[in-house]
């Protein structure tokens, strides 16, 4: 829900994008969809109901103190919800594969689809004479607290980072050939966390891709290369046609637990029992 009213403010005139007109898009689609799958019976009480709404409306009013869209001049946003796809060679070391599906002459079977959905597309400055994209994707949760040593703060970010960076190679290789000015070079990533480890206080992280779109290209060159492994391993696994050969991740929000519930008990592998200090 509060994705879908920070996409839609910016279909105001500046000086109508008011907390008020925000806050209201957030109550207007919670109204909308509260009555619908899968939010039926989404909460068990009113109160329930009531207080996942104030946090809500909250994490809308810390967005607005950290970034006041009524400041925010065109062209920007130049893009607002925009899909992105891309049919990904298996081989990374081709480079740009193919924007949209494979040709006649390409074998289904050496590329994978990658999609998803970019929240945001700015333009900014980069010197007095460029411009470049900033890729920005609104998160709900809190933002990660970067109290350890610098190199695990660095993990901890390029970890954080690696959605977006699959968005860029996603925009790059789909933007291949084209010209308008909406496909200028994307530099920069931002994730924008509605909340952090401080109370009702919004937070960003940016990430620069690099001065130069060689560059860019490395750091996307090793993204590729990841999402090549990870489907051949989702092959490899498929081919053995064996539920036990699927070894559960310990991510508790990983989609592959919902996944297991389907499975008749027993016929996948269990996750071993944590080791007792």
């Amino acid at each position: 829900m509060c994705h879908s009213a920070l996409e839609k403010v910016y279909d105001f005139s500046p000086d109508e994008r008011t907390l008020d007109n925000l806050q209201n898009l957030f109550r207007a689609s919670w109204a909308e969809q509260r009555k619908q799958e899968p939010y039926l019976n989404l909460f068990e009480s009113i109160e329930d109901e009531r207080a996942w709404g104030m946090e809500g409306l909250q994490l809308l009013q810390n967005y607005f103190e950290f970034e006041d869209p009524r400041q925010m001049l065109r062209p920007n946003p130049v893009e607002r919800e925009k899909w992105v796809s891309a049919y990904l060679s298996v081989h990374p070391e081709l480079g740009i594969t193919s924007p949209s599906q494979p040709s006649e002459n390409q074998n289904v079977d050496e590329t994978f689809l990658v999609r998803g959905i970019i929240d945001r597309l700015d333009m900014v400055p980069t010197s007095k004479s460029s411009v470049a994209l900033r890729l920005i994707d609104y998160k709900s949760g809190k933002a990660p607290d970067l109290k350890y040593s610098p190199s695990m703060n660095e993990k901890i970010l390029n970890e954080s980072m690696e959605q977006l960076k699959i968005y860029a190679l996603l925009l790059r290789e789909s933007q291949k050939g084209a010209s308008n000015a909406k496909n200028m070079n994307l530099r920069y990533l931002r994730l924008f966390y509605l909340t952090s480890v401080q109370p009702d206080r919004a937070q960003v992280l940016d990430y620069d891709l690099g001065e130069t779109q060689e560059v860019r290209d490395i750091e996307l060159q090793s993204v590729h290369q990841d999402l090549t492994t990870v489907w051949k391993d989702i092959q490899a696994l498929v081919a053995t046609q064996d539920p036990l050969e699927f070894i559960p991740c310990e991510r508790k929000f990983c989609y592959c637990h919902k996944c297991r519930k389907r499975f008749v008990p027993g016929t996948l592998s269990e996750p071993e029992p944590k080791a007792l200090m």
